[in-house]
């Protein structure tokens, strides 16, 4: 199955903050800890389509859709 364009964005995106966050002083917690929290949504919004997306997750793609 392909992925989406809407999922590859979000996987080059969360590899893209990955790397950045890989430099981010840690010390810096504001900074740090809003780029993790970015990464980890992304990471939750770049999964295929399919059979395998776990309910909560398919639960909100559906809410979105009805929305």
């Amino acid at each position: 199955m392909e992925l989406s364009e809407f999922t590859n964005k979000c996987q080059l995106a969360e590899e893209a903050l990955r790397e950045v966050l890989k430099e981010v002083d840690k010390d810096n917690e504001d900074v740090y800890w809003t780029l993790n929290d970015a990464v980890n949504m992304l990471s939750n919004l770049a999964i295929s389509e399919g059979p395998f997306i776990g309910r909560s997750m398919m639960k909100c793609l559906l809410i979105e859709k009805e929305d």
